[in-house]
């Protein structure tokens, strides 16, 4: 079995699957499966080009979820410095960081334990995030940021995400997923007994709870 770490170049992990593929690997002790990315590409070559858009004048509102590109961006591509060519900046963050100071505007974000969502695996099985306190502080899932920008004013997370999966159920043709939970490549999860209360979560949006910057 050969094995490549996810650092090394593209031509390495390419010679890699050529020897496992060589030795039958694929099918007895490597399972392939989809990305687990949703977009797989090398993520600093995606970001590199959204700088050069931005300093183009090209983009003109850019969304930042749960991100602190500002502060964790290579320094050679001075996000900072693109980031004041963009006319309406938003950031959604946990905390008063250095892109949610340069941002436009700074949504406080919701902690992933006062939140519905939903995880992938590294193993692709999909799951559901359920949270356990209601949001101490108005903050707001990433759900419910990308809701209000098309149109919903009083999003709710967990009927988002419980509308969300019941299409996906039905398009697979199976049952409702946040009852019998989400079936990772066709093997569904084991089931709770008891069904959880479901702590909406969701606040009324309000100006108080957004701060302009």
């Amino acid at each position: 079995l050969i094995h490549v770490g996810p650092e090394q170049p593209a031509d390495l992990h390419l010679l890699g699957h050529a020897i496992n593929g060589a030795l039958g690997n694929f099918g007895a002790t490597i399972r392939a499966i989809e990305p687990v990315a949703a977009s797989p590409a090398s993520q600093r070559q995606s970001l590199a080009e959204l700088v050069t858009d931005m300093e183009a004048g090209k983009v003109d509102t850019l969304i930042m979820l749960g991100a602190n590109p500002v502060y964790a961006a290579p320094a050679d591509l001075d996000f900072a410095g693109a980031l004041r060519h963009v006319p309406r900046s938003v950031a959604l963050s946990l905390y008063a960081d250095e892109t949610a100071l340069a941002a436009t505007w700074h949504v406080p974000m919701a902690h992933e334990y006062e939140a519905w969502s939903d995880a992938r695996a590294f193993d692709g099985t999909m799951t559901i995030q359920q949270p356990q306190a209601r949001p101490l502080y108005g903050g707001h899932s990433g759900h419910q940021l990308l809701a209000v920008l098309a149109g919903d004013t009083a999003p709710d997370d967990y009927t988002l995400l419980r509308t969300h999966w019941q299409q996906q159920a039905q398009q697979r043709g199976s049952a409702d997923s946040s009852n019998s939970g989400i079936s990772g490549n066709g093997h569904p999860k084991k089931r709770s007994r008891r069904k959880p209360a479901a702590p909406k979560g969701a606040e009324r949006w309000d100006h108080a709870s957004v701060s302009p910057r």
